[in-house]
């Protein structure tokens, strides 16, 4: 067990403490989450390229290998990320090589499927809102879209605030050997939002750097797809291909090069939300410390 997990630390405390321990075992960390992320990373590239072809298509019917590659790609970019967070938990919690194999594994891909059908309510709820208030979707009325891009946000918020004790109890299955999965889901789910407050701060402070991050890093990305659309729509206009022919591959290359960096940063973030989660778990045990001194 890492000793510096069961500790009451604050926002910066957490983020100082991630810091340190990426900085001392990064390199470790990288090596064994490298596979799933580089292929993650390409199956992300992959579903790129499929939507770029939809876009520049010049047909109605979307090409049959476009559609299959999707089908293919899309669990490996979903899925692989969160097999690579497990290692990463085994690995901060010095778990034996089985244990990460089987329990962590289990845990990572429930975790992806609770994760994808709160991803699909979202979507849901934000197709409903501007089916149901037909006043906000006045395209020429800037003041209802702009009405409309808040209620989504808004919504989208309020709907991600489950992900914070979620979060909490997919830690503590993984950290606790003896725990059901099921019973993780209540009772951690239940200690997570006595601690909603404090989980919120935290997810609020990791999600904004890492966001910061993946803008920065992903601006290759915006620009290799853009040169690519944009040649792609001159051409169906009659225009020359602009691109040199090693253009398509650099592009894989880059995408994919750049898929692994943003990848990585699953690797703060799982680490931040060990610490968190260590950090929630004290500040519970002192309150019921407190409560039955008196």
């Amino acid at each position: 067990m890492n000793e510096n997990l069961f500790k009451t630390r604050s926002v910066l405390a957490n983020m100082k403490t991630t810091i340190n321990t990426l900085l001392q075992h990064y390199p470790t960390l990288f090596y064994k989450t490298l596979i799933p992320y580089l292929v993650a990373a390409m199956a992300f590239t992959t579903l790129l390229f499929a939507g770029a072809d939809v876009l520049v298509a010049n047909t109605d019917a979307p090409s049959l290998l476009p559609m299959l590659s999707s089908l293919v790609a899309l669990p490996l970019a979903l899925l692989l990320p969160a097999v690579a967070m497990a290692i990463v938990f085994g690995k901060l919690h010095k778990q034996p090589r089985t244990r990460c194999i089987k329990r962590n594994l289990i845990a990572a891909l429930t975790f992806a499927l609770l994760a994808l059908v709160l991803y699909l309510l979202i979507d849901v709820a934000q197709q409903g809102v501007q089916t149901l208030w037909p006043s906000l979707i006045q395209e020429n009325d800037l003041n209802d879209t702009q009405n409309i891009e808040i209620i989504k946000y808004t919504l989208t918020f309020i709907l991600l605030l489950p992900f914070c004790p979620l979060n909490f109890a997919f830690t503590k299955y993984i950290i606790t050997p003896t725990l059901p999965l099921r019973k993780a889901l209540k009772e951690a789910c239940t200690t997570g939002l006595h601690n909603w407050g404090y989980l919120v701060s935290n997810q609020a402070a990791i999600c904004f750097l890492c966001g910061v991050a993946y803008y920065l890093i992903s601006i290759p990305v915006k620009i290799v797809l853009n040169a690519y659309y944009l040649n792609a729509v001159g051409m169906l206009q009659g225009d020359v291909n602009g691109l040199p022919a090693y253009f398509v591959p650099m592009m894989f290359a880059v995408c994919t090069l750049i898929g692994l960096l943003l990848f990585q940063l699953l690797n703060v973030y799982a680490t931040f939300e060990y610490f968190m989660y260590g950090a929630a778990e004290q500040r519970t045990l002192e309150k019921q410390q407190q409560q039955h001194l008196r």
